[in-house]
């Protein structure tokens, strides 16, 4: 039975043997060289191992000299073992190397780009996400190890057909033709296999470990239990996970016809040269001693076949090293695409013509400017657009606000401002530089309203770049009371106590306490004067490991502070607190308040109104509520449902534009000290909802 090559796979084994080779190279050069020499030498050995064994055969049974084959033959009996020892050493060395170096490329694929949108992508997202789970799973973390002894066995088994083309080429031809044609048909079935398993399937696959981790992560296992949801989510995983694998199982048995057929010639290669042998050794033409040792090449042989579980493990890390590739093409095309875009935000802000470019770049050391011009953004898959031509200048040391109906994209002009996302169109420049390389440099600190809480140490909240010593403990300790976060430290004196009550000793905070937290940790990046408060910089190897004598401390001076809506979950006396202290603590910085309460931004030096993805608005509280515009009718919805609670005084604001009023809610005024707002409602009935605000 005859196949085209590209029906068995031969290019695709060829371009994955490649791959791994030069994976292995770069993972860990002199261990691979090592191993080359070994496979090399070992053929060699097993030649002379048949050679000699043969010879010595005859030669007992013919009574000539049988000596010097006998030395040659002790000889290759004790250093083939020696070999297989080192090769065996070489394998586990190499196969840790290589399983770092892949975890670290993984990692960079997401890790370099500055933006997200990479993560928002489907395709990069279930490629790395199937590579993520799969590269630590026993059977791929044994590829380097199994294709290294499947490579060892290959030579063994090329050794075998040269002494068996040494009897008879044409019998080696036969028996050759059987075992590749039988090893490429398995290893085409076993990428076919493990293509359904990361392409056709993956969807589904993803969904179903979606439903699998609702009845076992802490967020969502008590409300499954008391809604009593445990059946319904278990029988959609089961229904998704059976949809999965049903692609799996009709590619595996439309293969294993192939598979069965090819078996079978190899069966009759194998009964075919067999005959020969025993036709040649009842003739006379061949000596029983060299009759013994080719029967013995003709099973080493099979070494050029299928090697079972060996050859998909060596299938699976060829898979990954391809979709790694695929998604390291991905990952340097993003940071290709902002690099340009960051080289035409340059060029645009150098031009004469540009607005305030001066005087928005910062002062030295300190405070930074801000310049949009024309801004537009859509995100990633969708045509809508959420910026529609946005200008805004921010001059440094300036205190904004911004507010806006939900969905308005003030959130989304924060995560541009953070280099997040690239514009669709028009630029941000941030200190006479684009956003992108503001944001790497460390000029710019966000507090987001979904801010991450480290399992980790209380001072490694703070710092979590830093390893723990005396020092950091210390200047996290006196972060958190810069902030104000007295009563957590009398609750959790010790730094070093794992801010989740999963782990021993482990403890859990407050949502207020945790926005202390988060602020002491934004504002981190400001403390001007501590060296090495910042990240150590360290180089590391493509292999990942640390370059020695490479730890350079950075100075971490942001001069641009943003809070978005991080207090959106937290009452209003609280949120006041909060950004009171935020403002005492950024008095020498450029600060930007986003927040749906107006009251705890009236304060600000100047407020901006983002409608309709532009801004509409601009100027103090008292100017806009002079205005009669948007702000001034979310300001008095938003008054006339404190006034309704009947929590609170009237506020003169509600009605007069009079500056200088306490604001509904506003604690920081002595008539409402002790005073505790509810939270209101949406600010208006048209309220817009926008999935990425």
């Amino acid at each position: 039975m005859i196949y085209p090559m590209r029906k068995l796979g031969v290019k695709a084994g060829m371009e994955g043997n490649l791959r791994q080779i030069s994976t292995y190279w770069r993972a860990a050069p002199k261990t691979t060289f090592f191993w080359a020499v070994l496979t090399l030498v070992a053929p060699v050995l097993r030649f002379l191992l048949f050679f000699s064994m043969g010879e010595l055969l005859a030669a007992l049974l013919n009574q000539t000299p049988w000596k010097t084959w006998a030395v040659i033959l002790t000889v290759v009996l004790v250093v083939e073992p020696l070999l297989e020892i080192a090769n065996e050493l070489a394998a586990e060395y190499l196969g840790k190397e290589v399983n770092r170096y892949f975890q670290v490329q993984l990692a960079r694929t997401v890790l370099e780009p500055q933006q997200i949108d990479l993560l928002e992508d489907p395709n990069f997202k279930k490629k790395y996400l199937y590579l993520a789970a799969d590269s630590r799973e026993w059977f791929s973390r044994e590829g380097t190890y199994a294709t290294i002894n499947m490579f060892s066995k290959r030579a063994f088994g090329l050794a075998a057909a040269v002494y068996v083309a040494w009897w008879h080429p044409l019998a080696m031809l036969i028996l050759l033709t059987a075992l590749l044609t039988g090893a490429n048909v398995f290893a085409e079935f076993l990428r076919s296999l493990i293509s359904v398993f990361t392409e056709e399937s993956g969807s589904n696959q993803t969904r179903a470990e979606y439903f699998r981790r609702l009845n076992t992560e802490k967020s969502s296992a008590r409300e499954m239990r008391l809604f009593g949801l445990q059946s319904w989510s278990l029988a959609l995983y089961m229904k998704l996970w059976q949809e999965s694998k049903n692609n799996q199982w009709r590619e595996r048995h439309r293969i294993l016809n192939r598979t069965m057929l090819i078996t079978l010639f190899s069966l009759l290669a194998a009964g075919i040269v067999f005959s020969w042998l025993l036709w040649d050794l009842w003739h006379g033409l061949v000596s029983a001693g060299l009759a013994a040792s080719l029967i013995d090449a003709m099973d080493r042989m099979e070494g050029l076949g299928p090697q079972g579980d060996w050859s998909e493990q060596k299938a699976t890390q060829q898979r990954n090293l391809k979709a790694l590739e695929e998604l390291q093409q991905i990952s340097r095309a993003a940071q290709e695409r902002s690099a340009s875009q960051q080289l035409g935000d340059s060029v645009e802000y150098s031009k004469p013509e540009s607005r305030n470019a001066a005087a928005s770049a910062g002062t030295p050391g300190g405070a930074l400017g801000v310049e949009i011009n024309d801004l537009h953004f859509s995100y990633p898959g969708s045509e809508e657009e959420v910026l529609k031509g946005l200008n805004l200048s921010i001059t440094p040391g300036e205190n904004l606000a911004i507010v806006g109906l939900n969905g308005c994209g003030k959130s989304t002009l924060i995560k541009l401002l953070s280099g997040l996302y690239q514009p669709t169109a028009g630029t941000i420049m941030v200190g006479g530089q684009p956003a992108t390389q503001a944001a790497q440099n460390a000029s710019i600190s966000v507090m987001f309203q979904d801010f991450p809480r480290y399992h980790l140490s209380l001072a490694e909240n703070i710092y979590p770049e830093r390893l723990l010593s005396p020092e950091v403990s210390e200047q996290a300790v006196k972060q958190l009371k810069e902030v104000g976060a007295q009563a957590l430290l009398e609750r959790v004196p010790d730094p070093h106590t794992v801010m989740n009550n999963a782990y021993e000793n482990g403890t859990d905070l407050s949502g207020g306490q945790w926005q202390r937290v988060a602020l002491a940790r934004t504002l981190s990046q400001v403390a001007p004067g501590t060296s090495g408060a910042g990240p150590q910089t360290t180089e590391l190897s493509p292999a990942g490991t640390p370059v020695a004598g490479s730890e350079v401390p950075t100075q971490t001076q942001a001069g641009l502070i943003v809070l978005d809506e991080p207090t959106a979950a937290l009452d209003v006396r609280v949120e006041a607190e909060l950004f009171a202290d935020f403002r005492r603590l950024t008095q020498n910085q450029t600060t930007i308040l986003v927040s749906h309460r107006l009251s705890t931004v009236r304060h600000a030096d100047r407020i901006v109104v983002i409608d309709g993805g532009q801004v509409s608005e601009s100027g103090t509280h008292a100017e806009l509520l002079a205005a009669g515009g948007l702000y001034a009718q979310l300001f008095q919805k938003q008054s006339e449902q404190y006034l309704r609670s009947g929590t609170v005084e009237e506020d003169e604001d509600a009605t007069t534009p009079e500056a200088g009023q306490p604001a509904p809610g506003d604690t920081t005024s002595p008539s409402n000290t002790s005073q505790t707002a509810p939270e209101p409602t949406s600010p208006a009935p048209e309220t817009r909802e926008a999935s990425h605000e």
